[in-house]
């Protein structure tokens, strides 16, 4: 009876020991961005967000963003810094939209298109573009995952050179084709 009962309690220890923390990340899409569109990428998201965190994610979708409240740059482009600070802030928060996004200024260029941008460690939001990608099902998913570790983990860009780590620097070139994952080396920085 004493072993089976030491059983039970080692069971349940190693339970508590092994589980993993669950993180709620916010999804809020702009209004040209519909919740059909939302279901399709959060699978992929999940396993990404799921694998370099090493914890639980829990989605939650939050009401539309208007584009009349984003500031519009040339008639064309949308001011990526605008859907930051309209987004949720107080949880992490993932914008999702369409249309092409810029930032003031890059690599000596005023309004660079850009594919996503986070303005950590002061907003815990995030927002990503699909508007420049190629491959928008294959590729979407990896750029929000990228978005988010700087976010959420405050992380820098790729160091390491591995080809297939999304946290590399896209340098103005829309390719994720071949990356697939965060490297070891930015997992363990965050």
């Amino acid at each position: 009876m004493r072993y089976f009962l030491f059983l039970i309690l080692v069971c349940i220890c190693n339970t508590f020991t092994y589980s993993k923390n669950t993180i709620v990340v916010n999804i809020q899409p702009s209004e040209d961005f519909n919740i059909k569109e939302v279901n399709n990428i959060l699978p992929k998201l999940k396993n990404s967000l799921e694998d370099c965190t090493s914890e639980n994610i829990e989605f939650k979708l939050l009401s539309s963003i208007k584009l009349k409240d984003i500031e519009k740059v040339n008639n064309s482009k949308y001011r990526a810094e605008d859907f930051i600070l309209k987004a949720n802030n107080k949880n992490i928060t993932i914008v999702l939209t369409h249309k092409d996004i810029c930032i003031k200024y890059c690599r000596g260029r005023k309004n660079w298109g850009i594919l996503g941008l986070a303005l950590a460690p002061k907003y815990k939001a995030c927002v990503v573009s699909d508007h420049r990608l190629k491959n928008k099902s294959r590729d979407y998913w990896k750029v929000i995952t990228h978005e988010f570790f700087h976010s959420y983990f405050k992380a820098k860009h790729c160091k390491n050179n591995d080809p297939s780590c999304i946290m590399q620097d896209a340098n103005g070139h829309a390719n994720f084709k071949n990356k697939f994952k965060v490297c070891q080396k930015c997992k363990n920085r965050k």
